[in-house]
């Protein structure tokens, strides 16, 4: 007669995945962070470009709703 294993226990290759699972959500997290700032440097990026356009300049509606939605 074999000894029962406690159902209970995780095996080794769950233990393996969730480590991999968790390894993964915080890679992705720390990307996250990057690629907001990526994103808000473009955004004002663009809204410099926006505000250095002869035709636009800083005073143009099209600027306003630009620097709105950078907020």
């Amino acid at each position: 007669m074999q000894p029962e294993t406690d159902p209970g226990l995780p095996s080794y290759s769950d233990v393996q995945a969730a480590y991999r699972q968790r390894s993964e959500l915080k890679q992705n997290f720390m990307t996250l962070t990057n690629d907001q700032l990526d994103i808000q440097e473009l955004f004002r990026s663009v809204s410099a470009q926006l505000e250095s356009t002869p035709e636009i300049g800083e005073r143009h509606p099209l600027c306003d709703e630009w620097n709105e939605l950078r907020q």
